[in-house]
């Protein structure tokens, strides 16, 4: 908890721009996009902590569990079966993968899935998937090539599919 405390009273005031610009401009097309107030409000929440964890992730690689919560807490607006189903869908993948591959993906992410998951439904989050880490490829696709050892946040990839897939729900 202190080093996500930590993480967050060191924002410079051009990344605290940055995000504010972002969570502003998404939340707009958030309002627009969807006539449910309850809808709204969750994109707007959803939105907000996505942005939080890619800036943790990006700064840290680690992705804590209390950004992670409000997630969950969201995912119970609309809920349904496909939220249910959300949560396996593509954090039971992620798990084999991490499990066989010992230095690839990393708990939060998987985590991170499964809560999105909850919040998209079991299509959503196969879409946000398929997103984020097509992003991740176009953007690594070199040091991937090079088989770098580098490490990379992922969280930023899977949170624009995120996003993208909530919107076009």
């Amino acid at each position: 908890m202190n080093k996500t405390v930590n993480t967050f009273q060191k924002i410079s005031a051009v990344e605290r721009a940055m995000m504010a610009l972002l969570l502003f401009g998404a939340s707009l097309y958030i309002f627009f996009a969807f006539d449910d107030t309850l809808m709204v409000i969750k994109g707007f929440i959803f939105t907000l902590f996505l942005i939080l964890i890619s800036y943790s992730d990006y700064k840290t690689q680690t992705i804590p569990n209390i950004l992670l919560l409000p997630i969950v807490v969201i995912g119970f607006i609309h809920c349904d079966i496909s939220s249910l189903i959300g949560i396996f869908a593509v954090s039971t993948p992620m798990l084999m993968t991490a499990l066989i591959e010992k230095d690839g993906l990393g708990g939060g992410d998987i985590k991170m899935m499964a809560a999105c998951g909850f919040v998209l439904g079991g299509i959503g989050i196969i879409a946000a998937a398929v997103i984020g880490l097509g992003l991740f490829i176009l953007v690594h696709i070199c040091e991937l090539i090079k088989n770098s050892k580098k490490r990379c946040a992922l969280a930023p990839y899977l949170s624009i599919g995120c996003y993208i897939s909530f919107v076009l729900s």
